[in-house]
C-alpha cells in the first residue's frame, strides 16, 4: 500500500530542505535522486538504474542519469545549466532506447529547478526545489497513484441531462411512473451512445421504442426526447388517443400534427444539438 499524500508531502518538505544547497552533479546527483524515491516510500533499485549506458542519436555513446524502462528518464545538471539543454540532451538518448521502454515522462533538474514533460499530452510543469510539495502529485506514479484527467463535461451531454430530467419529470407527472419509467430512461441513455456502436443503434432504439408495428424501429433517441418535448400528449393515458397501452409500451405516431404546446422546453431542437 502506498504512503498517504500527507506523509508524501511532509516528506517532500523535508526533502526539500535538506538539498536546498546542493549543486554539483557528479557528487550529488545519486544521493540526490535516491533520496527523492524514498520520499515514496521505494528504493531506486527497485525500479531505477544509474548512468545508463545508451547510444545516442548520431552513434556517440551517452549515459543517462536515471532511466525507468517504460516510464522516467531524468537528465540531471548542476545547479544554474540550461534546462533546455538537459532536455535537448535527454531527447538525443531515444534513438537508443527500445521501443517498449521508452519513457512516459521526461524530468530535467538542476537541484534548484524541475522540469517535468510528460511525453504523451505534452504538457510541461516547471517549479522550485522549494515549491516541491506543491507539484508532488505530479510523481504520484512513483508510488503507484495512477493520475486522473479530469475534463470538463461536454456542453451537449449536460443539454442532454437536462432533457432527460425533464422529460422524467413531465411523464411522471402524467402518471407515468415507477419501474416503467426507470426502464425507459435507461434505455433512452443507451441509444444517445449508440452513434459509437452502430451495430447496435437500431436494437437499441427499437427497444427505447418497444415499437408496434406503428412504430419504426430505426427511431433514435433523439426523436422520443423531441416527441414528450413537441407533444406531451403523445404520452397521454387517454381512451381516446392514447399513445401507451396497459404494459406502458410506446405506440402509434410519434409525432402527430396537432401543434401541442411544448411542455419541457421553450425552443426545441431537433435532438440534442
Amino acid at each position: 500500500m502506498p504512503p498517504s499524500w500527507n506523509d508524501i508531502k511532509h516528506k517532500a518538505l523535508a526533502f526539500s530542505r535538506h538539498w536546498a544547497d546542493a549543486g554539483h552533479e557528479d557528487s550529488q546527483a545519486k544521493p540526490f535522486w535516491i533520496a527523492f524515491f524514498e520520499i515514496f516510500g521505494i528504493t531506486d533499485k527497485r525500479v531505477a538504474t544509474f548512468e545508463l549506458n545508451i547510444k545516442k542519436h548520431g552513434g556517440s555513446q551517452g549515459f543517462v542519469d536515471l532511466f525507468w524502462p517504460g516510464m522516467l528518464l531524468v537528465e540531471q545538471k548542476s545547479r544554474g545549466k540550461s534546462l533546455d539543454a538537459a532536455f535537448d540532451q535527454a531527447l538525443a538518448y531515444f534513438p537508443g532506447i527500445a521501443e517498449r521502454d521508452l519513457p512516459q515522462i521526461l524530468i530535467v533538474c538542476d537541484f534548484a529547478r524541475f522540469r517535468v514533460h510528460h511525453l504523451a499530452s505534452g504538457n510541461t510543469t516547471e517549479f522550485g526545489l522549494a515549491d516541491l510539495h506543491k507539484h508532488i502529485r505530479l510523481f504520484g506514479f512513483i508510488a503507484g497513484y495512477r493520475a486522473q484527467d479530469i475534463q470538463a463535461q461536454d456542453p451537449v451531454n449536460i443539454r442532454a441531462a437536462e432533457r432527460m430530467g425533464r422529460l422524467h419529470d413531465a411523464l411522471k407527472a402524467s402518471g407515468y411512473d415507477g419501474h416503467p419509467l426507470q426502464v425507459l430512461l435507461v434505455r433512452l441513455l443507451f441509444c444517445m451512445f449508440a452513434d459509437e456502436h452502430p451495430a447496435s443503434s437500431s436494437r437499441l432504439a427499437g427497444a427505447a421504442a418497444a415499437s408496434s408495428k406503428r412504430a419504426p424501429a430505426s427511431i433514435q433517441a433523439c426523436d422520443l426526447v423531441q416527441a414528450a418535448t413537441l407533444a406531451p400528449n403523445v404520452f397521454s393515458t387517454g381512451a381516446s388517443e392514447r399513445c401507451l397501452d396497459g404494459s406502458w409500451r410506446l405506440c402509434g405516431t410519434l409525432f402527430p400534427s396537432t401543434g401541442a404546446a411544448n411542455a419541457l422546453d421553450d425552443t426545441p431542437s431537433r435532438g440534442f444539438g
